[in-house]
């Protein structure tokens, strides 16, 4: 649809025809409104009610998320360090003439290549993490008061 004005004052919205003639005629810009109104806007429009539960439920769900990222890395750090007291007593008994050459050696790379899966680990945990929560909150503040919005706004705001 595009819009159009008309003796200086009216708007009408009218099909392109970007796929056809289109059988549709002009429609003025307060009908459009009207219709968006009710078609549109107050079917997404939620309660008060439901959009504090809603947003409580996506708090909780956040503050569930940011625990169980911290315990996966407390259990990250725990691995690291069995890795490293291993690597250690291994270590020693390669020096002392307890294991051989080969074994020291492939157990070294398993140990090292586990040790760089954890770090990789670590670091994608550790890295920025958006609270989903406070853009939610937003979406439902904004669909609380869709309707009071529309209305409230002039007509080239509602385009």
């Amino acid at each position: 649809m595009t819009a159009e004005i008309k003796k200086r004052r009216y708007v009408y919205y009218h099909c392109t025809n970007f796929r056809g003639k289109c059988p549709n005629t002009y429609i003025r810009e307060e009908a459009l409104s009207g219709l968006l109104l009710c078609d549109v806007i107050k079917p997404i429009q939620i309660p008060p009610d439901v959009a504090e539960h809603l947003a409580t439920a996506m708090r909780v769900s956040d503050a569930e998320g940011l625990e169980k990222r911290a315990a996966a890395l407390r259990q990250l750090e725990q691995r690291r360090r069995i890795v490293i007291a291993k690597q250690d007593r291994a270590y020693e008994d390669f020096v002392e003439g307890k294991i051989t050459n080969d074994f020291w050696s492939r157990k070294s790379q398993q140990w090292e290549e586990e040790l760089r899966t954890i770090d990789a680990e670590r670091l994608r945990l550790d890295g920025p993490h958006a609270p989903l929560a406070v853009n939610a909150e937003k979406i439902l503040e904004l669909a609380k008061k869709a309707e009071i919005l529309y209305k409230s706004q002039n007509p080239s705001e509602q385009r």
